[in-house]
């Protein structure tokens, strides 16, 4: 499998959950976390 050739590698994705980030449509800013924060699973980005 050569990873250079596909984006689905090199797309930010979160850690928990595994959804493929889209900052500002299913991120959201935690003002408590000072920081983005997963919509789908709540995991601070």
């Amino acid at each position: 499998m050569n990873y250079f050739d596909s984006t689905q590698y090199l797309e930010p994705r979160c850690e928990k959950c595994g959804i493929v980030l889209d900052y500002g449509t299913n991120t959201e800013f935690n003002e408590k976390l000072m920081s983005q924060v997963c919509m789908v699973c709540g995991n601070k980005l």
